[in-house]
């Protein structure tokens, strides 16, 4: 195997790598400032569904990080084979990439009017969190989920190539669970096509699930 240098000579001195993550064709950098930068392959699954980079880039596999152009800092990251998920410091998410499967949780994307002029590449927020302030995301395949602050968890897509986790919803969607006591909220968690892992934590008695 031969290792190839990614060339972050650009960022400012003091500015760090804080997490990468990969997916199935492209890869995003979080810095410890807040952005975000990519590299990879613009087409993934399908070229004509959105670039998986997030910005504008010429078509093809680019091997020089570049900025995403996302107006506010993000404290968490996710790829997937489909799509890339940000969460801001603010707690939005926002999501871009190959729509397919409802990958991008935007209820617009299954709108035929709309759907040759949505620019699946820029990142959007994703439809089902705006009303919530969120604190982590994950990403698998077609499917996403996000964790809230109150420690829900929403997840959206799945909707092809047998389904998955994401039960095919077109925008993030509460999920329901038994057996857990309410003094536990979720605070993490790892998505694959058909099975999550959530990591609760116990908090005080007044605590919302």
């Amino acid at each position: 195997m031969e290792l190839e240098t990614l060339d972050f000579s650009s960022l400012p001195i003091d500015v760090t790598v804080e997490k990468i993550v990969a997916g199935g064709f492209s890869a995003c950098a979080l810095l410890n400032n807040g952005r975000i930068w990519t590299w990879g392959d613009t087409a993934g699954p399908d070229l004509a569904n959105g670039t998986l980079l997030g910005r504008p880039t010429r078509n093809g596999v680019v091997k020089s990080p570049g900025e995403v152009g996302l107006i506010e800092p993000c404290i968490d990251i996710s790829c997937s084979t489909y799509s890339c998920l940000a969460v801001t410091a603010s707690g939005g998410a926002y999501s871009w990439g190959d729509r397919d499967g409802n990958a991008l949780g935007r209820m617009s994307d299954q709108a035929d009017s709309e759907h040759d002029s949505l620019d699946a590449g820029t990142p959007t927020e994703v439809d089902g969190t705006a009303d919530v302030v969120i604190s982590r995301g994950a990403l698998s395949y077609t499917n996403g989920g996000v964790v809230t602050e109150r420690g829900e968890v929403r997840v959206w897509g799945g909707a092809q190539w047998k389904g998955g986790i994401g039960a095919g919803n077109e925008a993030a969607e509460v999920v329901r669970w038994q057996g857990v006591p309410a003094c536990y909220a979720c605070v993490d968690l790892l998505l694959a096509h058909r099975h999550a892992v959530l990591l609760f934590r116990k908090q005080g008695a007044t605590v919302l699930i």
